[in-house]
């Protein structure tokens, strides 16, 4: 698997987790900040 389709796949399982329980929970549970889960987001 390429780079890219693996931030695909890694984005779209943070984006999935953030929307099931939360930016607070996703961040802890993927072990980066809430700022970059919200900017993510906007992409």
């Amino acid at each position: 698997m390429n780079r890219i389709t693996q931030d695909m796949k890694y984005r779209r399982s943070l984006m999935y987790c953030a929307g099931k329980y939360g930016v607070s929970r996703a961040s802890r549970k993927h072990g980066i900040g809430g700022a970059c889960i919200f900017q993510a987001k906007a992409l």
